[in-house]
């Protein structure tokens, strides 16, 4: 009994130690007593406890030392419901032949419109990813107050029936019901947009037989998460204004260097990411849309999806960051909310 008390003062002491250096939060912050994974975890006094025990720190409450008990739990690759994410995900059909805005027909194919019932006329207003054959992944200010109609994945020009690039067409475009929206229970609307994320569940599966139809892939490599994505770039796209007064009809991208930090332009211990906005990138319709890095795997270039569009510079065309949902701190909240 000595030898445990001992070692558990010695932890106390470590995460002391560590709430004095660092302040960050996740989407489960907890008592450290509370978490029965860390206290099992605990059981070992040793150099991966201490750097465990830093990233897991996020505040002071009530005198009580608060972890994110999320990061005890198994590792993603672990949980049971990682089979339901494809393995096949985030191809992107590049061609050389592209259109004037720069983007090839099938270059994004998970890109998802969210169409909204609104005075009585279907609007599209959000933009989301497909994530597997069932769900579409998108922020919750996109589905909170709002009657949603349905999702389109496969669009490319808004004003066309046959999309065409060159001498390539496409006609083939999935509109979906939805049976069921889930937002995090935690979600908070302006001005910060906490727990900004939300699954749109579809009636019928999507069909990934066409090329302009399929998933993106998500962080869920222990490299992916714990790994730092500052300093690099990233791809967004959207159907949004961009900065302008005129709606855009025809899919558009940017890249965008990802900021190590949001220089005060949200809350202390946040789980949200930023981007510099020197260009005026993104503007209204593209929220609930895709933070992007295209990475490599073995031979297969693929791109992972690091945030969802949350909000942005008021109004359009201000040089303030794009801030974006992290989704590598959801993880596990997605894989717990999605179902065969």
């Amino acid at each position: 009994m000595l030898f445990i008390f001992v070692i558990v003062i010695k932890l106390e002491c470590i995460i002391v130690f560590i709430a004095r250096l660092l302040n960050w939060i996740c989407d489960e912050c907890v008592p450290v007593l509370e978490c029965e994974d860390a206290l099992k975890f605990m059981n070992t006094s040793n150099d991966e406890t201490t750097q465990k025990l830093r990233q897991a720190y996020c505040g002071l409450k009530d005198m009580k030392i608060m972890i994110c008990c999320s990061d005890f739990k198994p590792q993603e690759r672990e949980h049971p419901n990682l089979r339901l994410l494809p393995t096949f995900c985030g191809v992107s059909y590049y061609s050389r032949l592209l259109g004037g805005l720069g983007i090839s027909l099938y270059e994004l194919p998970w890109m998802a419109l969210i169409s909204l019932e609104i005075n009585g006329s279907l609007q599209f207003r959000c933009a989301g990813t497909v994530i597997n054959s069932r769900y579409v992944l998108t922020a919750a200010s996109c589905v909170m107050n709002n009657e949603i109609a349905g999702v389109r994945i496969g669009e490319y020009n808004l004003e066309q029936e046959y999309d065409c690039v060159g001498d390539v067409c496409e006609n083939h475009i999935q509109d979906k019901r939805v049976e069921e929206a889930i937002v995090h229970k935690d979600y908070k609307g302006p001005p910060n947009f906490e727990h900004n994320i939300a699954l749109l569940r579809v009636q019928e599966p999507i069909d990934f037989s066409f090329k302009n139809a399929g998933p993106i892939c998500l962080p869920w490599t222990k490299e992916q998460i714990s790994g730092s994505i500052g300093n690099k770039l990233a791809t967004i796209a959207g159907w949004g204004l961009f900065g302008s007064n005129e709606g855009v009809s025809i899919i558009r991208k940017a890249m965008v260097p990802v900021l190590e930090d949001c220089f005060g332009n949200v809350p202390e211990n946040s789980t949200q990411l930023c981007t510099e906005n020197k260009n005026n990138e993104t503007c209204v319709g593209d929220g609930g849309g895709p933070l992007m890095i295209d990475t490599t795997d073995g031979r297969i270039q693929r791109f992972v999806q690091y945030g969802i569009l949350s909000h942005g510079p008021v109004p359009c065309g201000s040089n303030s960051p794009e801030v974006y949902t992290d989704v590598r701190k959801y993880m596990n909240w997605i894989l717990n909310n999605i179902k065969e």
